[in-house]
């Protein structure tokens, strides 16, 4: 009868619990080779998700940092319009100083 699963005769003889202890050894060895291989898969596959996030951060950042430059500018904009309607109120009281002055002298009580 042939058997297809057999292992191939081999020329040596090797007593059964030697050939046993090789066949598990090198089961072992695949295993850990196949887990060491998954294991790196995972870890790429970790590698790029993290990557994708770092470009998000990144890119989120990078808005922030324009709104932060915008809210700044807008700011500086407000602080300049504030001096001068600060100004304008400091001009128009003296303004209405002189007149009340004026009109004070002109007209007698």
């Amino acid at each position: 009868m042939l058997n297809l699963f057999a292992p191939a005769k081999k020329n040596t003889a090797i007593p059964d619990d030697t050939q046993g202890r090789v066949d598990f050894t090198s089961a072992i060895v695949n295993y850990s080779l196949v887990f060491n291989e998954f294991m790196a898969l995972c870890v790429s596959i970790k590698v790029k998700e993290i990557s994708g996030s770092a470009t998000d951060l990144a890119a989120a950042c990078q808005e922030t940092s324009a709104t932060a430059e915008e809210t700044s500018a807008t700011t500086q904009q407000i602080s300049a319009g504030m001096q001068q309607v600060k100004a304008g109120e400091s001009e128009n009281y003296n303004r209405l100083r002189n007149l009340n002055d004026l009109l004070k002298t002109r007209v007698p009580y």
